[in-house]
This record gives C-alpha cells, structure tokens and sequence, in this order.
C-alpha cells in the first residue's frame, strides 16, 4: 500500500482550487450568459490570505518528535487572478440599501402542510437575514438578490404574514401577505367502475375541494359538476376506454392526480357473428364483434352454450365454436357478471334439404342505393339458372351453394318489396314484404359547430334521411333531439368535455357519424403553475392549471415560446421552460383570438454555486446542474445524466454557460447526477437529494493538473534569540540550540519554506523567511543531542503583533521567556483498529495566537495505546493569556493506509484530559479486490469502525496523480456504482468524452466529518480544511 503523496496533491489541487474562487473578491461569479452564480451562503472555510488549508496527510514513519507538516507546499496567500469575469462593481451601480425591504412573495399562497417553495423579492437582502412566516422561522438561500425557501406548516387556512429580519438594515413585514389554502386531497370515488360509454354520476370525496375545482377522468374532464362541499364534488363521468383510469383534480390552487382510481368497465355489447350461419351439427368457428368482451363470459345460441376459444385483449372480439342446432335462425346471446347483450336472429342453422326453398334472409333491410350483401338461406339453392329479385329488380350473385346464396341489393325506391327467386326447371318463389329499402342517412353540417361545455342550447342539424331516427348520440352520450322533417333534426345539446365531439345519428336500419362535428369550449383562463421557478437553462417541467386547454394552446415565458407543451385535460397542461435570465417574467397563453395571463410571474435563477457542491431543496422535478473545471470556467457540451444506467431518458449537454436542467414528471427525491467532457475528467454526485448540483470537472492534462500559481510574496525576518544561555547546562552530548518559526494564519494552512538558517547554536543570528500580513515569530529554545539528534525544547521566545510586506526585511530579536514546563492530556474515543496493527495513535500539538496566527506544530507525540500526555509546553497565561491550543489527532499504521485524522480547537484547560472522538470510520474495502476490476461497476466496502462521515469523496487518479472521475457520496453508504455511460462513438473524436480510459488507477476514498455538510448540502470548499476529521483509504484497480 502506497503513502499518500498523490492523494495529498489532488486534495491541495482542490484547495487551491477554492483559493481562486475566493481570490475573486466578490461573492458572485458571472457566466456568459447571466448576472451571476450565486455563493448560496457556501462560505470558504480557510483564511482569506492563504486558503490552502489542506492536511499533510503522509506521517513520516521516523523520529516521533518530527514535524508532520515539514514538507511545505506553495502559499497561494496573494490574490492571482484566476482568469474569471471582473465582478467589481461600476461606477453607476446603484448604492447599497441603508434599509430592508420586502416587496413580494411569489407564489402568494400554498397549503396548509407547507413545503411550497417561494421567492421574495425586495432590497437589503443579506446572508444573515432571517424570513419568518408568521412565528415561524425559515431556512432561505440568498439567490440573485432574491431569498428562496420552502413554507413552514401554517396555523390554520388563511392569510400569514411575512417578515424579514437583517441584524443591520432593520426588518420589513408583508401584513398578510401569504395565504394558506386547505390541502388538496382524495379520499375515494364511487362508483370505482364505470361503463365505458359514460354518463354517470360520480361522488368523489376528498379535502380542500372548491367551487372551481374540476376532474377529470382518464384525461377527459366530466361532463358536470356540483360542488356539495369543501369534502364532496358529484360530476357525471365522460366516456372513456376500457381499463383503469387516473382521477385528476385541479383548481386555481393545485393540481393532484390519484393513479387508477376508477375502472372504466365497458359494457357488454354484441354487433353481429361472422359467418351468420353454419351447419346444425355444430363445431364451426365463428367471431362475435362487439364490446366488453372477456373469458369470464358464456356465449350462448338459442339456449345451448358455444364454446369459447379466445378473446381479444381489446375486448371488441371474440373466436368460439358453435353448438349443434335446430335449422333456421337462433338468437345470440352473451353474460358476464350480471351484464349482457342479445341479437335476434344474429345466426342462422342452414338445412340439409335439397328441395328448392327460401326460408329467410338476413339483413332484412339496406340503403335504397343498393350494393347491401344480403344472405339468404334456404333449399336447392345451387339451382342451375339462378336469378334473384328486390321488388323485381335482380341482384347480383356473389356466392351460391345449396343452403345458401350471397346477394348485393339492387337499386330500389324506399319501402317494402318482395323477394323474388327462380331457377332453370324449378317453380318461382315470392318471401312477400322480405325486404325493406330505407332512405339513405347522410349528416351535411351541425350549427352552431361549437359551444360551451354547460350545454342547454339548441343545434341543428342538416342532412337526409332523418326519418326513423331512434337516436342521437354526441360524443357518445345521448342527447334530446327533435325531427322536424326528413332533412332536418333539432338537438337540444346536453353536458359536454372540452373539445371535438363526434355526431352519431341511429335508425333501425342505418346509422351514420359527422367525425369532430362538435367542439365544447370554455373561455381560456391561466389559474397558476408547479413549480413556480426554475432554473435559466430552461427545460424545466412545469405543470400548468387553468381552463379552455386544447391541442392548440400555446404558452410563452416571458415571451418566449415554451417547448413539448402537452395537453392533460382541458385544466391541466405540461410544458418545458424556455431558456431565461434570472428575474421575473410573466406567463401568458394563447388559443387563437384568446389570450390568458397567470395571476402569478415565474422567476428564472442562476443555480451554479461558486464552491460547487449541493445546495437547495429537495429534487421536487427538477434537477440543475452546472459544469466547471476546476479552475472556475465553464464547460460547454459536456455530457449529463441522471442515473448510473446508460440507458435513462434523462440526458443532457450543458450550454455556453455550462448549465443544464434535467427534468420531468418522474424526477423525484435522490438523484445520481454525472457529468463528463471531451478531453476532461468525469464527477458524480451519488444519491443526492438536492435541486442544485455543480460538479467540477479537471481539464485538458495541458492546463496542468495540479501545477500551482506562481510563488507566494514572502518577507525576511532577521535578529538574535536572547536568553538561550538560561535554559539549561548541557550534558556532554547537547549543545544549546534555539529553532524560530512564524506562524501559520491557521492550523492547516501551508506557509512558505522558511530558509535554513532559522536555527541558532549556542549563539548567533537567525534568518526566517515568512508569510506576509499580520503574524508572530516564536523561538523554541533547549538542548539538541548531538549523537541521537534529538531536539529538547525548554523555553519559548515570542514576538508578537508583527507585520510584514512583500518583500520587506525586518529586525526582531526574540526572548526565551517562557519556560515549557506545563502538559496536559488526550484520550482517543473508540477509535478504529486498523489492520494488521498495531496502530499508531499521534498527536500535532499547535498554539493559536488569534490574530498572529497559529504556529505549530509544537511537537509530535505519539503511543500505541489510546492515552497520550502532551509535555513540555507552555502555560497559557501572562503572554499567552489570550491563546489556546489546537490538535491534529492521527491514527495510522506507521504512515500507511488506511488512515483517521480529526481535529480540536480552542483548548485551554490542560489540567484535564481531551476526548478526541470525531474518528470518522475508514473503509474496508469489500470489491474490488487489490488490483482487481469492479463488477458491474461495483464498488463495496464496509466501516472500520462506528462513526460514519457526513459525506465521502472519492476519486480515481493514475500514478502521476491525474484524477480522471471523482465522486461524492452519502457518509452511511456501504459502496457505489460507477456509471455506466452511452456509447459516445457515434460523435467525431474531438468531441467524444472518454470517461474512464483503460487502465490500472487507484481508487481513493476520503470520509469526511464536518457540521453541515452531507451528500445533500456541500461545497468543493469543504474538501480544504476545517473539518472535524478525516479517514482515507484506497485501492488499487483496473479498468
């Protein structure tokens, strides 16, 4: 197992990486395409002047009194330029706010139970402002000048107020400014089946019903609705198809959709048997047409049952044998749990007489346009010579044998006429009044062609035939109709769904239909939409409510068109946002002449966070990812996806500003997000349940990785360490010595080297290179042996409250006043055991001095048991009285991996032993094995140790520390899976990402403890310093 040299650099790399972020000076990064990636209150955890605070993770394995931090990396302290947008404002900017002011929520009501997630807009907006609704106090984000959060549960439904509260420029109220509704729900809804044709009451009960509110069943609205109460909508069903169907209610308010609710059931229905007849034996295979259909069903012929084969999955037909029966025509029935359909005389037994006869004919009536097929049974009927007659016009033969002629109608005029047969050597039959001609049924126009849904007005209808007419139907239900001559029909139109409908008219002996002859319309309204902002990429699924949708509905944003709008009912539609700039814009749809404004605007933000990271509320439809390298510029084109699975439907390439959003009505609760570019390395985001990501990735091996800034500015400190002569008399084998060091700005930042001549023999001068700014020199002073080479620190020389400039050289001499006589001591709570052991538990001991800086570390001391006394330091007091001690707590095997380390601060009492018990577990890896290839992608561990991290961070780096995909993932977990990516070979090479080149690569594995962070809300600012503590582990893999 190898030390951690190449995990050390990536980690500095990324630390580094933060300092250009912060040296930027502002808290917004612009993009090329907005006003700013927003800090989102993600606050850098190191020192403004060297943010580098990153741990020197490889333990020298030697002397215990060596310095763990000996090895100095650059000091990134000056401000360099890491090459992103000027965010200095101009002179014509306008003043800062000298008070809070808060003019809007958006949207301006919700639901009782909270979680609705608003924007308030308004002037004075800072970090530290508090938002309260009502008493109740709410976690905001600081977006684009704007505070977004979510609703707190309201007291009860009814108006709230708003207040906002900043620490500096005062508080401002919105006096009722938000108001709670009751919450939608649903309960049940009877009946749960429903014939397919419609028309019958409902009774759907729930909560928070209003007089507006609509349903719809399957997609199409109900024909009606009665608003009883706040718990009760009755509304008559719409036609639908066979099968379950989802009940969606809808109101200015909110939507909801109860999967399945109801079973739209459709009613047995039987049109004809082809063939109408067959042998009296039996045993033929026939198909019933109609509707409703099952294998639970008996058909019967006559009263002797039929034995079924299949049925259609449609229902609408069904293959059965015939039972044997008596010659001439049967009745067919069919039963289905209590429903059932019957057709008179629908079969015919053909007889095995010869003698020539007719016996009947079925249909018995057609169009007096003739061409009807007529069949007609019978004797003898394969006769040589053959003619058949309607009213003493022939018709023309289609097939003949002896039971059974097939016929087409001749013209004829409409009524009753008789048929006719005759054959060569046979005597003429007559079968009077056999058949009757009907006048042709022709539907020319419905007027008015639309109205509104309400129904209760009259419609005309032009055409011939009307006559007879039985029924009306329009959009399969019923309606009240009047003939008022053979050309005219007057329909008293009833109830109707918003949208085309069809006209059918009946009579016994023709129907006819006039396709879409009707629409239903409601004038167009926009009532609200979910969710009510979305990220400025665009392509954020949002779900609109109103009336009057149809197919031709179009919404714009701000103006510009929304894409993949889809029609839901007539209230409900789904759309993609347009891409916009952060702000408010209105909504605004369109149907023709009509024209409809949301009572609310949508807000556009920029969701990419300067840290990178997680941030926001839970993934509610939407997930928005941003793409920068890791030096803050954004990656247009670069790959993103939802899922590990190559094949999800949620794909996307980020725009100029290296922005996607990733949306849709499945997209909910955690999200593996992965991001990769041609020529760049990949990043994952494993199980994050947050709206935000931004994932940074490295880039072109050309622009570096891992090369620093230039060098940081350094001061020169020169003088004399006064009083070495008085901290003691050598022993044969020392001679005295003194060693001045400057402080660090804090425990883990790096400083630069500070030169070889800081170490004092017996007498003479110093020389320290340092850091600029405000610091502090302190000079240790005691006895080195010359054969062990051991260094014994006795007394401690400070010089406080110095300042140094950029290649500036001072004077300073240092006495060693202080003697180190004090100690104190450390236990190790339940720390991890490492394998094979024996564990080494160390301690970095360093003093902060506040405002100087923090200098250390002191010493190292370190044991093999869980105990260790810190000796030989000093008492905090007189010079010191205002500083504290601060630790680096180590568990390793002499140096090797796996590795704990936590930290401590602000120790003053040393007259009691420290618990130190923020041991983050490493892990143990469980697949791959060392050198081995993850199966299926898989990569598992288990805890070495109780304490899990608040987040792990993982990578992938080669032996020259290039880290080609890195990942983060929930603390708790027990593994990960590495994506699996599209095959990108259909691109041109220059622009295919290559995510994980072949190769054998070490896969690293930080656990990471530190208040506030998770899987669901970090920062890349997270992994420079300020932790609580730290385990690393890894292992050797191949792909």
């Amino acid at each position: 197992m190898r030390h951690l040299r190449f995990s050390l650099r990536h980690f500095i790399w990324l630390a580094l990486c933060a300092a250009l972020f912060a040296g930027c000076g502002d808290d917004v990064i612009e993009d090329p395409t907005d006003g700013g990636l927003t800090d989102v209150d993600l606050t850098d955890v190191g020192d403004a002047s060297d943010p580098a605070d990153t741990p020197d993770a490889e333990p020298d394995a030697g002397d215990a009194d060596t310095d763990l931090d000996a090895d100095p990396q650059p000091d990134v302290s000056d401000d360099t330029d890491p090459g992103l947008p000027d965010t200095a404002p101009d002179a014509d900017v306008d003043p800062e706010p000298t008070e809070v002011l808060l003019e809007s929520v958006t949207p301006a009501r919700g639901p009782l139970a909270g979680g609705t997630p608003f924007v308030l807009r308004g002037e004075g907006f800072g970090e530290e402002t508090r938002v309260f609704f009502d008493i109740h106090a709410v976690e905001v984000d600081l977006i684009d000048g704007t505070l977004t959060g979510t609703t707190p549960p309201g007291e009860g439904v009814g108006p709230a107020t708003l207040r906002v509260i900043d620490p500096v420029l005062g508080e401002d109220a919105l006096v009722n400014g938000f108001t709670y509704f009751e919450d939608l729900s649903f309960t049940s809804v009877q009946p749960d089946r429903i014939a397919t044709f419609g028309g019958a009451e409902v009774s759907v009960r729930g909560r928070g019903f209003t007089p507006e509110t609509r349903v719809s069943l399957g997609g199409t609205t109900a024909l009606r609705h009665t608003f009883i109460s706040s718990e009760l909508l009755r509304v008559i069903a719409p036609p639908g198809v066979a099968g379950p169907a989802d009940l969606r209610l809808t109101n200015p308010d909110a939507s909801l959709t109860a999967p399945n609710a109801l079973l739209y059931v459709a009613s047995v229905d039987l049109d004809r048997v082809d063939p109408p007849f067959g042998e009296s034996a039996g045993d033929e295979l026939v198909t019933i047409e109609g509707a409703g259909f099952s294998e639970a069903m008996v058909v019967y012929f006559a009263n002797a049952p039929a034995t079924l084969e299949a049925v259609a999955p449609d229902g609408t037909s069904a293959t059965l044998r015939t039972p044997a029966g008596a010659p001439g025509p049967v009745d067919v029935r069919v039963e289905l749990e209590g429903d059932g359909a019957f057709l008179a005389d629908a079969f015919y037994y053909l007889s095995d007489t010869t003698t020539f006869s007719a016996d009947a004919l079925r249909p018995a009536s057609g169009s007096s346009l003739g061409g009807d097929e007529v069949l007609i049974f019978g004797g003898g009927l394969d006769a040589a010579g053959l003619e058949i007659t309607f009213g003493g016009q022939p018709a023309t033969l289609v097939e003949q044998s002896t039971n059974m002629v097939r016929v087409l109608t001749p013209p004829g005029a409409p009524g009753v006429v008789d048929l006719g047969l005759s054959a060569s050597g046979q005597p003429d039959l007559t079968l009077a009044d056999a058949f009757t001609y009907g006048a042709p049924l022709i539907l020319d126009a419905l007027t008015p062609a639309s109205g509104d849904v309400a129904g209760g007005y009259p419609l005309t209808l032009n055409g011939e035939g009307f006559t007879g007419t039985t029924e009306v139907r329009l959009g399969d239900l019923p309606q009240t109709f009047t003939v008022e001559d053979d050309t005219t029909l007057t329909i008293t139109v009833g109830p109707g769904a918003p949208g085309p409908a069809s006209l059918e008219v009946i009579r016994p002996d023709a129907r006819a239909t006039l396709a879409d002859a009707f629409t239903f319309t409601e004038a167009l309204e926009l009532w609200g939409f979910e969710p009510t902002r979305g990220a400025v990429a665009g392509n954020t699924y949002v779900m609109v409510r109103g009336q009057g949708f149809t197919p031709e509905t179009e919404l714009t944003f701000g103006g510009a068109p929304a894409t993949d709008v889809a029609l839901i009912d007539a209230n409900t539609l789904a759309l993609r946002t347009p891409p916009g700039s952060t702000g408010e814009v209105e909504v605004r749809a369109t149907q023709g002449a009509q024209e409809a404004v949301a009572p609310e605007p949508f807000s556009y933000f920029n969701p990419g966070a300067r840290f990178g990271g997680a941030w926001g509320p839970p993934v509610n439809g939407s997930v928005n990812v941003t793409v920068f390298t890791h030096d803050g510029r954004p990656v247009e084109g670069a790959f993103v996806m939802l899922s590990t699975n190559a094949n999800t439907p949620y794909t996307g390439s980020t725009n100029a500003a290296g922005m996607v959003t990733l949306s849709g009505p499945d997209v909910y609760g955690e999200q593996t997000v992965t991001a990769t570019a041609p020529e760049h390395s990949a990043a994952t985001a494993q199980r994050v349940d947050a709206e935000n990501i931004t994932l940074f990735l490295h880039p072109p091996a050309a622009d570096g990785e891992g090369s620093f800034p230039p060098g940081p500015p350094i001061a020169t400190f020169r003088g004399e360490v006064l009083g070495l002569d008085k901290v003691g008399i050598p022993d044969p084998d020392e001679i005295l010595m003194a060693q001045v060091f400057s402080t660090r700005p804090s425990m883990l930042a790096q400083i630069p080297n500070q030169g070889s001549n800081n170490v004092v023999f017996e007498e003479g001068e110093y020389e320290i290179f340092t850091r600029v700014g405000d610091l502090a020199l302190v000079a240790l002073g005691g006895l080195y042996n010359t054969r062990t080479q051991e260094f014994r620190p006795l007394r401690m020389g400070l010089a406080r409250y110095l300042f140094a400039a950029d290649s500036q050289s001072y004077e300073v001499d240092i006495d060693l006043t202080i003697p180190l006589s004090a100690s104190t001591h450390f236990k190790f709570i339940a720390p991890p055991v490492l394998e094979p052991g024996p564990s080494t538990h160390r301690v970095n001991l360093y003093l902060d001095l506040g405002f100087d800086g923090v200098f250390g570390p002191m010493r190292t001391y370190s044991s093999t048991g869980d105990l260790i006394e810190a000796d030989r330091i000093a008492h905090l007091r007189g010079e010191l009285e205002d500083a504290s001690y601060s630790l680096t707590a180590r568990i390793d095997n002499n140096g090797r991996l796996p590795l704990v380390e936590t930290y401590a601060y602000d120790l003053t009492e040393l007259d009691r032993t420290h618990d130190l018990d923020a041991l983050p577990a490493p892990v143990d890896f469980i697949t791959p094995t060392q050198g081995g290839r993850p199966t299926n992608g898989l990569v598992q561990w288990e805890p070495i140790g109780s304490t899990p991290p608040d987040l792990h961070y993982v990578f992938l780096e080669d032996f020259q520390g290039a880290v080609v995909w890195e990942a983060f993932v929930a603390g708790d977990a027990t593994g990960l899976r590495f994506p699996d990516f599209p095959d990108f070979s259909h691109l041109p090479p220059e622009e295919r990402p290559v995510p994980y080149p072949g190769g054998t690569y070490f896969l690293v594995v930080y656990g990471i403890k530190k208040e506030g962070v998770s899987a669901d809300n970090f920062a890349y600012s997270d992994l420079s310093g300020d932790w609580q503590g730290i385990a690393v582990n890894e292992v050797l893999m191949t792909f």
